[in-house]
């Protein structure tokens, strides 16, 4: 039903991976012609979740049930999957996307429902998992399987009174620190971490009052961020400044906005939407999830 987290294959580059939310589908998406290949579908589950490249073409997937009709997750489904894309070729020296290698990394039971992803570093094997519910970061080791909770914060719970419990979001690494939203909190923070992604700073809130999914950042800090039901994308200076960079409340041209990947040259922003499923535009505008180019 929805596009969430994206990344960009290593030897494509043109290439990128999306997931689906419900069906749990992985897939390709060539830039350059528009063309859309199923990479591959996880059985024996209902939704798909964060993405993230471990190894050059080697991706960790989050997977487990949960309802779109009542936002609620299935107990102690939820597990994290590596998908394979290397093939080597008749020489044995090169890569290729291809039907990928699935297996499972870990089952995590305790988790309630995991979220967004990222690779805190090749060298420490490290994915990082946002756990929205129940408000806290795990720690997945993508080689023993080992987990942990690795972060916790009050920035990161859901927010009271709401009726769907979504609070830490999405995140992203950039240098020591470990960037996230807290999407019915209205917030995006950050917090500085060790190698083993402990927390050894202060966990700041950059900036508040709209309500970010997914994050995008450049290496100088800047982030895009969409903000799902206010249909539109953001850009936030390191420092908290907010400006528009395309959509808006009302707006059909971007949908539920729900993930974003900038091109490798930077200079365009590509846009994954839900297409209003979740919360339709006026009311009642819906269409089918897509991907937007928006160049700068």
């Amino acid at each position: 039903m929805a596009h969430g987290s994206t990344t960009w294959s290593s030897d494509q580059t043109a290439t990128f991976c999306s997931h689906v939310w419900t069906p749990p589908e992985v897939w390709l998406f060539d830039t350059t012609t528009g063309n859309a290949t199923l990479a591959y579908s996880f059985p024996n589950v209902t939704s798909c979740f964060g993405i993230s490249e471990i190894d050059d073409d080697v991706f960790a997937v989050v997977v487990g049930n949960f309802s779109a009709k009542t936002f609620q997750p299935g107990p102690a489904s939820f597990s994290v999957h590596k998908l394979d894309f290397t093939k080597s070729d008749a020489e044995g020296n090169a890569r290729a996307l291809k039907s990928p290698t699935a297996s499972e990394i870990v089952a995590m039971p305790d988790a309630e429902a995991l979220n967004g992803m990222a690779t805190l570093s090749r060298e420490s094997n490290l994915v990082l998992i946002a756990d929205s519910p129940k408000g806290v970061i795990w720690k997945v080791d993508t080689k023993t399987g080992d987990y942990s909770v690795a972060l916790n914060d009050t920035t990161m719970a859901p927010a009271q009174g709401q009726g769907l419990p979504l609070g830490v979001n999405a995140l992203t690494v950039l240098g020591d620190y470990v960037y996230y939203t807290g999407t019915t909190q209205m917030v995006y923070c950050r917090v500085k971490v060790d190698k083993e992604a402990n927390p050894v700073g202060d966990f700041e809130v950059i900036a508040s009052g709209f309500l970010p999914d997914n994050v995008e950042m450049t290496e100088d800090g800047v982030a895009y961020i969409p903000t799902a039901p206010q249909n539109s994308v953001v850009r936030l200076t390191p420092s908290g400044q907010i400006s528009l960079v395309t959509g808006g409340q009302v707006s059909t041209q971007l949908a539920g906005p729900s993930s974003v990947r900038l091109s490798k040259d930077r200079q365009i922003l590509y846009v994954g939407t839900n297409g209003g499923q979740i919360a339709p535009v006026l009311g009642s505008f819906i269409e089918p999830a897509k991907i937007v180019k928006v160049s700068f």
